[in-house]
């Protein structure tokens, strides 16, 4: 069986809570993380055993990986939008934080990336 390789963008309290549900899964892991707050990325890093290469400061470094097959995105709102189009432009399975837009035609936009893509996207 494939194991899933997860990348959080944002690494607050709800990004913590979720990697912790992957301590008893074997099929799937956290893989990568991505944070603008130094301090947030070592202890997240260190914590839940995150090799150094992927610990990214940069959140489109960690879009761009390759090992990386979903991505869940714990951004204030006001930024789910912008990395919820990244991720799907690069073709990355998309879970996000609610709610996912903050308004109408945000989600609209996205429904027509997603159907074109043919990529799993949810909103936790």
């Amino acid at each position: 069986m494939k194991k899933v390789n997860w990348g959080i963008i944002g690494l607050g309290n709800i990004a913590q809570k979720f990697a912790d549900g992957f301590s008893d899964v074997e099929n799937a892991c956290i893989k990568g993380i991505a944070s603008k707050s130094f301090n947030r990325l070592s202890e997240f890093k260190k914590k839940f055993s995150i090799k150094e290469n992927y610990c990214f400061s940069n959140y489109q470094d960690l879009i761009e990986c390759k090992e990386i097959d979903i991505i869940y995105i714990t951004l204030p709102h006001s930024f789910h939008y912008e990395w919820i189009v990244k991720c799907l432009s690069k073709e990355k399975n998309t879970i996000v934080e609610k709610p996912a837009t903050i308004n109408f035609e945000q989600i609209c936009s996205i429904k027509k990336i997603f159907f074109k893509k043919n990529l799993f996207f949810a909103e936790a």
